[in-house]
């Protein structure tokens, strides 16, 4: 299994956890300035955001196909697939698509307000994105329009009648369902500063549909699995729950420093979490076994997972380098052989002519 992880210091590695091995891709000159905050994958290349403005493309064979530096340090960034484009969103709430292979001009960039915190892109339906932040509910944004299409309104008052504190800290998109007028709402799960889970249908009203506060810390990370939301928070907690009824299906043990990113296995059923224990850990998503770890020596920001696919495309590559270089050794064995006939040839002669 490859894991792809990126750190406070700015290097991106490229991980093979059952060997415990891993290849920088990127950043060998370390520094906190260019720290790789985010990453996201575009076809077989990784996409990396830095704290400085700086937005690479990463081979997972090596080489840099295109970067480009934009103002201002991250808050979230994502890729839409259809063309390669790079939306980015930073501290002063600019958000800006960006077309780095030119296939279109891009186009211009537009404001969302301050105190955002994080950025997603909707991967079914890659003209929206979705935002939030500190007293920023969470609002979802139309890339087309550079309007918002949705604004999340706050739940009711408390107990005490006291207005309910807003921290949209994660989030993550859902399936989309059909509304009765045959139109299609958004759906999103959101993590909170406040210790919230809470689920959005955009074609039911703008108040959460449900939600469930669990623990006492803030959540930093959050992602879905079928029926099963994945969360992790301030202390390196990483546990499961039922979207359905919010029944708690356990905890995955291990880390224990606070989680900045998880992911998901295309394919197989893992999920990778990291953070500030500097430790890349790996679980069975269903039964919360864990299955693999690695010590990575900096801080850890965030993490992908590697399908099939590009795995079989990067064993190809090493099956064609070992061809390549078993002609080349055959090739030169058989100069070799070529040029030693040639001296006993040549000697042989030289011997008849003396007799």
């Amino acid at each position: 299994m490859r894991v792809i992880i990126a750190d406070e210091t700015g290097l991106v590695k490229n991980v093979a956890v059952e060997a415990a091995t891993a290849t920088v891709l990127a950043g060998t000159a370390q520094s906190r300035s260019t720290s790789a905050r985010y990453l996201a994958w575009s076809e077989k290349d990784v996409v990396v955001a830095r704290t400085n403005g700086d937005v690479d493309c990463v081979g997972v064979h090596g080489g840099s196909p295109w970067s480009f530096t934009r103002e201002g340090s991250p808050v979230g960034m994502g890729v839409i697939a259809e063309y390669g484009s790079i939306v980015r969103c930073n501290t002063a709430g600019h958000v800006e698509v960006v077309h780095p292979l030119h296939v279109k001009p891009n186009p211009p960039s537009f404001n969302v307000g301050n105190d955002i915190q994080t950025l997603r892109v909707n991967p079914f339906a890659s003209n929206v994105i979705g935002i939030g932040g500190k007293e920023r509910d969470a609002n979802l944004w139309d890339l087309q329009t550079q309007q918002a299409i949705f604004k999340a309104k706050n739940i009711t008052h408390d107990n005490l009648d006291m207005r309910v504190p807003v921290w949209v800290k994660a989030m993550t998109f859902l399936p989309p369902t059909s509304a009765a007028g045959g139109s299609e709402g958004h759906r999103l799960v959101v993590g909170t500063a406040y210790h919230q889970i809470r689920i959005y249908d955009t074609s039911a009203k703008r108040r959460p549909v449900s939600e469930t506060s669990f623990g006492d810390l803030p959540i930093t990370a959050v992602l879905v699995q079928g029926n099963r939301v994945i969360f992790g928070d301030t202390a390196g907690n990483v546990n499961a729950i039922d979207m359905r009824t919010f029944k708690h299906l356990g905890r995955y043990h291990g880390p224990v420093g606070s989680i900045r990113d998880l992911a998901l296995h295309p394919t197989l059923p893992y999920v990778a979490s990291v953070g500030l224990d500097r430790m890349v850990h790996v679980h069975h998503v269903e039964t919360r076994k864990a299955v693999h770890t690695y010590y990575a020596k900096q801080r850890l920001n965030a993490v992908l997972l590697r399908g099939k696919e590009a795995f079989e495309d990067l064993k190809a590559s090493s099956i064609k380098s070992c061809i390549h270089k078993a002609d080349s050794q055959l090739y030169q064995l058989e100069e070799y052989i070529k040029q030693k006939q040639d001296e006993d040839a040549r000697g042989n002669v030289s011997d008849s002519e003396s007799e």
